[in-house]
């Protein structure tokens, strides 16, 4: 090989190094973005599940006692969707809630 050949790969190497680089860092920053909006839409659907909780206890659907799983947005929607119809059954039944 010749010095010109060879100084010529090595400059390849070196924008293809600079151009990856580049592409890290532009991946970097839309991660970072990323995980703030995941923060942001976490934070939301925490105070949304906290409000429905709170309307839950408000309107008699849930009580004090009732388990609502906060932390696990799944099952806080099966567990509010179930005292929702358990609600709506005892209210069809006695036309009054107990």
């Amino acid at each position: 090989m010749n010095a010109r050949h060879t100084l010529a790969q090595i400059a390849s190497l070196n924008d293809l190094i600079a151009t990856d680089s580049e592409n890290i860092e532009n991946l970097e920053a839309k991660l970072s973005k990323a995980n703030k909006e995941q923060t942001v839409l976490h934070n939301r659907r925490q105070r949304l599940i906290l409000k429905l909780a709170a309307w839950a206890i408000q309107e008699g659907v849930a009580g004090p006692d009732d388990d609502l799983p906060v932390d696990d947005p799944h099952s806080f929607l099966v567990a509010i969707c179930d005292l929702i119809e358990n609600h709506e059954r005892l209210w069809e039944t006695d036309g009054a809630v107990h």
